[in-house]
């Protein structure tokens, strides 16, 4: 990552103290199930009384920025979305020209607006497109916390390293292992710590196969390696699927009716998630006093003059 504006702008965001904690959801391969996670994720942090902030930077598929929709016309009066938690969010898409500096510049520029917009909250969940951008890259040098769900199986594994053809030896990382490892040391060289990269298995089958059982082995041997620590699991449910156009998540109990029996096992497996964020952030305490939670607000981040975005293409390591 070069130096300028930018960088300079980043480091300083990372060095203050009343900044929100930011979680970004990445992998470079698609089908990961990075928006179910982000969405439930959220949506549980609000829950618990935190205030969260999300920024969709798929542009192309804008998932998350869909499932908003989707839960506003689910509750469109205010009575009716007074039973629901909401975060506040913000959608930004790369231009079709990646390669024009100026429409880089000018989403760049609103990463930055919408991080200033986002001061005030206690946690920003980024959902993030399966490519490498220049909007992607600067997500994970702002990720505190990486979280990058992975199905059980090789193809999805090859997002990571590299194996030979019977599994039992790993040539290398793959492009994006690189680019994490990359981004957690400009982090590094800013004064602000690594980043904490979570894995997460989603979408697991019902029934364990020997490919799952190979694949949670070799993801094992490779956290020491790599540096990453596991997060609970998701298995695979219809549910999450079902719910998407609804706007709902199987949080959301109450609006499920008899549906919520079914959700009750997805459900248990998102509040552990969430559970797994909230012991690892510096807001335990407060999720866990839920009726306080509101009551004292952080000042929000002050205002910053407007930012030049010339030049910076970070190097791919």
């Amino acid at each position: 990552m070069g130096t300028g504006p930018v960088e300079a702008y980043l480091s300083s965001w990372l060095l203050r103290d009343d900044r929100p904690r930011v979680i970004v959801l990445g992998n470079e391969k698609g089908g990961s199930g990075k928006s179910t996670v982000a969405i439930h994720l959220a949506m549980g942090l609000a829950a618990a009384g935190l205030r969260v902030g999300t920024v969709d930077l798929d542009g192309r598929q804008g998932t998350f920025s869909r499932f908003v929709e989707n839960r506003k016309r689910y509750a469109p009066t205010e009575q009716e979305a007074a039973r629901l938690v909401f975060t506040e969010h913000r959608q930004i898409s790369l231009s079709r020209n990646e390669r024009d500096a100026e429409a880089v510049d000018e989403k760049l520029a609103q990463l930055v607006t919408a991080l200033e917009s986002l001061g005030d909250r206690h946690f920003i969940v980024v959902d993030t497109p399966g490519s490498d951008n220049v909007l992607c890259r600067a997500a994970h040098v702002l990720a505190d916390t990486l979280i990058t769900p992975l199905n059980s199986s090789f193809l999805d594994l090859d997002a990571l390293v590299r194996v030979d053809r019977d599994a039992s030896h790993i040539s290398g990382p793959s492009a994006y292992s690189e680019l994490v490892l990359f981004m957690s040391e400009r982090r590094a060289d800013m004064g602000a710590p690594p980043i904490e990269w979570l894995i997460i298995t989603n979408r697991l089958p019902n029934v364990p196969t020997r490919v799952h059982r190979s694949v949670i082995e070799i993801l094992r041997k490779l956290s020491q390696r790599l540096g990453f620590h596991f997060l609970p699991s998701l298995h695979e449910r219809v549910i999450f699927r079902e719910l998407f156009l609804q706007g709902l998540t199987v949080l959301d109990a109450a609006e499920l009716g008899p549906t919520a029996a079914t959700a009750r096992p997805a459900r248990q497996e998102v509040e552990a998630l969430v559970d797994a964020i909230l012991v690892r952030s510096p807001w335990k305490e407060l999720a866990a006093r839920r009726a306080e939670a509101g009551s004292n607000p952080r000042p929000k981040a002050p205002k910053k003059s407007a930012i030049s975005f010339e030049n910076w293409r970070p190097p791919r390591p």
